[in-house]
């Protein structure tokens, strides 16, 4: 897969490179992962990435499930902003098995699950204090697209 570059990167930004040893190919084979979702990995931007303008590096897919996952940035960072590239697999309008007057029915969140709480990012800071960073599906985090 080719580097996705949308547009010119901002000097305002620097991008962070997580550790990991996980493949996009690996994903093929990892457990609970939609067939949709293998695909789209497959054809996700790698390398050297600007998104909306913000610079990325992109070496190695993070799978986050049902247990926490810890990384460990080294050197430590001093930043004014995080800024995270990510998704999720996003439960799509068929997979529901609604139909259209369904839509208007109290709790419907439609496809991707509006406002749903996906997952927790704690921020550790090297004093020990942390920052609790809620994350809801179509707010903070979306379905995967693809290009």
């Amino acid at each position: 897969m080719s580097p996705f570059v949308d547009g010119p990167a901002t000097a305002c930004f620097t991008p962070v490179q997580l550790p990991g040893d996980l493949q996009f190919e690996d994903l093929s084979t990892a457990l609970g992962l939609s067939e949709r979702m293998v695909d789209a990995a497959q054809h996700t931007a790698r390398g050297e990435v600007v998104a909306w303008g913000i610079p990325f590096q992109v070496n190695h897919p993070v799978l986050v499930r049902d247990d926490a996952v810890s990384l460990l940035v080294d050197p430590p960072l001093n930043a004014g902003w995080l800024v995270f590239m990510h998704t999720s697999d996003g439960v799509q309008i068929e997979d529901l098995q609604m139909t259209v007057e369904d839509a208007g029915l109290p709790g419907f969140r439609g496809e991707g699950r509006l406002n749903e709480h996906a997952a927790n990012y704690y921020v550790i800071y090297e004093d020990g204090s942390e920052e609790r960073i809620p994350i809801r599906r179509r707010r903070q985090v979306g379905i995967y697209q693809t290009h």
